[in-house]
C-alpha cells in the first residue's frame, strides 16, 4: 500500500543472457557498443538512453533509441514496440528491451531497498551488481548549455563541459529537446 510507495527504490536492468544486474543512476544512462561488453557493430555507441527520475510515487523510467538500427520494447509476451528514433517510451518493472533485433536483451527491475536485508547481505549483492562506468559518461562536469547542438571544437571547452553525445553526431538535436506525451521535455531540467 502507501508504505510501500514511500520506500526508496533502486532501478536495475538485468541482462537476459548472463543474468548480470546493472544499477541505473538517476538521470541519463547510455547503453551501446563499448559498454557492458557489447561489441556488436549493429549497435551504436549510444544505442539507447534510459532516463530515470524519482518522485513521490517512486521511480519513473523512460527509454529512447539514438542508434541508427532499431531497438525493441516488449510490453508483454505478445506486444512488441519498435522504438522510434529519438522518441521517449515509458518502460515499467518487468518489461524487456533489446538493443538490436533479438540481441542484447535486458529486463527492467525496480527493487525496494530494505535496510535490514541490505545490511545483513550487502556483500553478496555487491558482487553481482555492476554499473555503467563508462569514462565518456562523465557527468561530474557541468553540462554544455548547447548539448548535442554544440559545434565548439576548442579542447578547453570540451574538457570543461560535458556533452551528451561526444562520440556520435547521429543524435543531432534529438537529445536536446525530446517530446514526452506530446509535451516538450527540456533535458537540462531532467539531469
Amino acid at each position: 500500500g502507501q508504505r510501500e510507495d514511500l520506500m526508496q527504490k533502486d532501478v536495475y536492468i538485468k541482462s537476459i543472457s548472463d543474468g548480470k544486474l546493472i544499477k541505473l543512476e538517476a538521470g541519463s544512462n547510455v547503453i551501446g557498443r563499448g559498454s557492458l561488453g557489447i561489441e556488436d557493430k549493429r549497435c551504436s555507441r549510444k544505442q539507447v538512453e534510459i532516463i530515470v527520475t524519482f518522485n513521490m510515487g517512486g521511480p519513473n523510467v523512460v527509454i529512447a533509441r539514438h542508434g541508427m538500427n532499431p531497438s525493441f520494447l516488449y510490453r508483454n509476451d505478445d506486444e512488441v514496440e519498435v522504438m522510434e528514433l529519438g522518441c521517449l517510451h515509458q518502460i515499467k518493472h518487468g518489461e524487456k528491451f533489446t538493443l538490436v533485433a533479438d540481441q542484447h536483451s535486458y529486463l527492467l527491475q525496480i527493487v525496494s531497498i530494505d535496510d535490514s536485508e541490505s545490511a545483513n547481505d550487502d556483500s553478496s549483492k555487491q558482487t553481482e551488481v555492476t554499473s555503467l562506468d563508462d569514462p565518456s559518461l562523465d557527468t561530474t562536469k557541468p553540462r554544455c548549455r548547447y548539448g548535442t547542438m554544440c559545434y565548439r571544437t576548442n579542447p578547453d571547452h570540451l574538457r570543461e563541459f560535458w556533452h551528451p553525445n561526444e562520440e556520435s553526431n547521429v543524435d543531432g538535436a534529438l537529445n536536446t529537446l525530446l517530446t514526452y506525451d506530446g509535451m516538450p521535455l527540456d533535458r537540462s531540467l531532467t539531469l
